[in-house]
């Protein structure tokens, strides 16, 4: 598989948006960009002002500059009514929070596309019950809760799998370049989203479960150790493609504990909590050895990911 220099410079841009988007959100930093490209500043800036000449054109949010018949006005009769009218700014606080909700659930989120897909599969699961239901006249109580049960549990693994990778220089090796090259240190956090869980986690994982146990289902409460189970073995098995075999080896005895403790709730979510802790701290010293040049396995994934060269069988 070939990469263009085109891969690396969308990885830079991404970076540059996350790195933004946290110093505003998390520091309450005041950032002035100044950028050709407009795709930058449209997804990343509360505010645009627009320069020709050394004279400003204009200066409004992005919804003030759109055209007059775009998103930015209102559907009425006079097609030249204000984009903000006054009950619109009345109600700019409540959006401007909705928005930062939306913006700090994002730093862990996969794309919009991944979430739509599974909210639309979770309602499809839960109405088909209630129409079968309502078709056959018939109660399924039984079966109610069932349904959406595999829809709830395979979005908790495909989460753990994307929590694990999605922001782990190891597995994008554009990113890994980069940041490379850039003054990143294991002591600041990552441009592009943390690896380590945070609070959106526990806040995402929690409403699985009480969706699950809304639904009547008796797994319920097993949700974070299904979630556990698979992110700690992608992250243990980082820990030994980086070289620290300790940490890997600490991660899988955890695991090992996890099944076998699965019959007992607290005991199980017990095991996968300390197991978790021993992949955190593995997890930073890890880091702290970035870039991983002595790692043999780490030179050979960059090498079959380098540009002209092919994966062979």
């Amino acid at each position: 598989m070939s990469r263009s220099p085109a891969d690396s410079t969308q990885a830079g841009i991404m970076a540059l948006k996350r790195v933004l988007q946290r110093r505003v959100h998390e520091q309450g930093a005041t950032v002035v960009l100044t950028s050709p490209v407009p795709e930058i500043v449209e997804e990343i800036a509360s505010r645009i002002i627009i320069l020709r000449d050394g004279e400003v054109v204009a200066a409004d949010t992005l919804e003030g500059l759109a055209p007059a018949d775009g998103p930015g006005r209102l559907a009425r009769d006079d097609p030249g009514t204000p984009a903000l009218p006054g009950n619109m700014r009345r109600s700019w606080p409540i959006l401007r929070g909705a928005e930062a909700m939306i913006r700090w659930f994002h730093v862990v989120l996969p794309s919009l596309l991944w979430v739509v897909t599974l909210a639309v599969l979770y309602v499809c699961a839960a109405l088909w019950v209630p129409c079968l239901e309502w078709y056959y006249g018939v109660q399924l109580d039984e079966v109610r809760g069932q349904m959406s049960w595999p829809v709830l549990m395979g979005g908790t693994i495909a989460y753990a799998f994307w929590r694990a990778i999605g922001f782990h220089p190891l597995f994008r090796p554009a990113y890994a370049t980069w940041l490379a090259a850039s003054p990143w240190t294991s002591r600041k956090p990552l441009p592009l989203g943390p690896i380590h869980l945070v609070l959106q986690d526990v806040l995402l994982l929690g409403a699985v479960a009480f969706l699950a146990w809304l639904n009547g289902n008796r797994w319920a409460l097993l949700i974070p150790q299904f979630f556990l189970i698979f992110y700690l073995a992608i992250l243990g098995g980082s820990l030994f493609l980086t070289g620290d075999w300790p940490w890997g080896f600490a991660v899988a005895f955890g695991l090992g504990f996890i099944v076998w403790l699965w019959r007992s709730l607290p005991g199980c979510l017990s095991a996968a909590v300390l197991t978790y802790v021993a992949g955190y701290f593995g997890l930073r010293r890890s880091l702290a050895r970035f870039p991983w040049e002595t790692n043999s396995v780490h030179k050979w994934l960059m090498q079959v990911n380098r540009p002209g060269t092919t994966r062979s069988r």
